[in-house]
Order: structure tokens, then sequence, then C-alpha cells
């Protein structure tokens, strides 16, 4: 079967890969769409990822086979998948918490990925989507992500907040924020057309390079943000989060770097501004796959392409690492 297979620091190429054997407790999926994730970009340029690896976790697609232990599914049933393959014995799965299992593999990562014609996935990873369309389901894993962060960050609706990063991130954020009824969320994006989709849900939106995010804040809220949700992984933006949130404030990271971040420790230690970091998701994924099969959230004005498996290195990869207008880019069966 054919595969974008990562060859090495910004090369992809299509072609032939074996086909999948499934074992016992898994499921065969032909995959519909596919989405180009921030971190399959920082994957494919940085050398984040080992070569020879298909990328690609966020997808949907139709139930091809199922082994003979997998009971749960049918051929020809509609689905999507958790990529977190989590090995459900150690302390951190025992505890619920399988983003942080010690021996935890992810699709796309350290597994045959997506980008590819056929996928097999440990049936309990599967997740069905009934008739919902495949290039909304192939957003529920940036979606659990999304509500992962918000779980985290105890977010309270009375909180303002600042989200740094108008890309899929940073927009579906600024959408479950305003869902769980977080009453004032503004959004900071030097891009115009990400601002412009940003605008329909952020109670305000700026142009860091032409207004201050922290004057902004002041004046929007009378005060700096309670919480600071950073979605672009640059060290200047994570210094930026720390530096923009109030006294006693919470700065969430969802941001990917792979440099090195120089921090102002006295800054945070003198006004107790607190660090989480974020990383995949655990239940989250659920809830992310209702919001999407409920309408609740509807991602496709997020998706700003859709290219053909053939075409994913040079109008897929090659074009999110340039300057363009891009925000989500899906692989999809039918173009």
């Amino acid at each position: 079967m054919k595969a974008a297979v990562l060859k090495d620091i910004g090369e992809v190429d299509v072609t032939d890969v074996p086909f999948p054997k499934i074992e016992a407790d898994e499921v065969l999926i032909r995959v519909a769409v596919a989405g180009i994730c921030g971190s399959d970009v920082h994957g494919f340029s940085t050398g984040l990822y080992e070569p020879g690896i298909v990328m690609g976790h966020e997808f949907s697609g139709t139930v091809a086979d199922v082994g003979k232990e997998a009971l749960k599914f049918k051929k020809g049933d509609r689905v999507t998948s958790n990529p977190v393959l989590a090995c459900g014995k150690c302390s951190f799965c025992k505890a619920g918490k399988f983003n942080l299992c010690d021996d935890m593999g992810t699709i796309g990562i350290t597994h045959p990925g997506a980008f590819a014609e056929f996928i097999k996935v440990p049936e309990q990873n599967v997740v069905a989507i009934g008739d919902t369309d495949f290039e909304k389901a192939a957003f529920c894993e940036p979606l659990s992500v999304v509500v992962h962060a918000c779980e985290k960050s105890g977010i309270h609706p009375a909180e303002k907040c600042l989200v740094i990063g108008g890309g899929t991130i940073g927009n579906l954020l600024t959408r479950v924020l305003k869902l769980k009824g977080v009453e004032q969320v503004v959004l900071s994006e030097p891009d115009d057309f990400r601002r412009k989709i940003a605008q329909k849900y952020a109670d305000a939106v700026l142009n860091p390079f032409e207004t201050d995010p922290m004057d902004f804040c002041e004046k929007e809220f009378g005060q700096l943000p309670d919480v600071v949700f950073e979605c672009v992984g640059l060290p200047a933006t994570i210094q930026e989060a720390v530096q923009d949130v109030i006294k006693g404030g919470r700065v969430i990271i969802l941001g990917v770097s792979t440099e090195s971040v120089e921090m102002d420790f006295l800054d945070m230690m003198y006004n107790e501004k607190a660090i989480q970091s974020v990383f995949s998701c655990t239940h989250e994924f659920m809830e992310a796959a209702d919001l999407i099969r409920s309408g609740a959230i509807n991602p496709l004005d997020l998706a700003t392409s859709r290219i053909a498996l053939s075409e994913i290195s040079g109008k897929g990869f090659k074009k999110l690492t340039g300057e363009n207008h891009e925000i989500k880019i899906l692989v999809n069966r039918f173009v």
C-alpha cells in the first residue's frame, strides 16, 4: 500500500510499504482523512521524529477488518482513534494518566500512522463517529488536547484569558473556553487570516506586532490575564506568556518547542506564577468526539487546504513550513 514515509529532515516520500497485519485485538482502518499536525511539522523540519516513520495521528476512516478478539466494531463502521498507546499496567495508567504511561507509544510517532491507505489500531483506542463527517472527525485528536488543557488549567468562567497563537490549537481553544462559559477571551495572532477566523469566537483579537498584549489586556480586562494559553511553541512566545500573566496566574503551555527557553525565575517566584505544560490527552478524547458529533464544535472552517496523499510533501509539509495563511491541511482520500 502507499504511505508517506519520513526519510530525513525535510524529506517525506510517498512510497510502497507492507500492508498492515492486524493482531487479535486490533482493528484495520481504511483512512479517509488525516490532518497534518503542528508536531508533525516539527518532526518533518527538525528531526524530532525518527526517520522511517509513517506520521499522522489525527484521522478518521472506515473499519476494513477486525481481529478475532475485537468484538466492538464491524466492517464498514465509521471511526476515529485516540493515538495514545498506553500499557494499562504502570502506576500512571492505573491512575488514569495514560498520556504519562511509562511504556507509552503514539500512533504516527512511534508506531505507523495515518498518512497511509490503511492503519491498524488497538480496538481499545477506536471511537465510533456514526454519521459524523470524516473531515470533522479528523479534528477529534487536536480538540482532545485542547479539552485536556482546559481541564489542567482549572479555568472558571469569571477568569480572564489570553490565548497566544491562532493556529488549529489556539482557534479550537478559544471555542472551547467560550463553550465552557469563560466570559473574556482575547486571542493574539500576527496573521490576519487566522485573526479573521478567531474573531467569530474570541471576545477580542489583536496583532502582537501592532498591539502589546499586556497593554491590551489591562485596558480590556482592567488587569493582566489570569490564565495565558501558549499555543505557538517558540521561546519568545513562551517567555511572553510568562511575562503577560497576572501575579498568581497560570501559564498553560500547549506549543511544542525543540529549543531551550530562558526564564526569569525570580519573576515567577516573587509573583507566584505557575507553569503547566500539556501533553496529549487522557479521557478527554471521548469528550472531544462528543463535542464534534453533537455539533457543539464545528472545526471545518479551520480546514484551509485539502490535498491527496501524493501531494503531502510539497503541498503539505513544505507549505506549512513557509509563509502562508494555512491553518489545517487535510490529507483526504476523496480529493
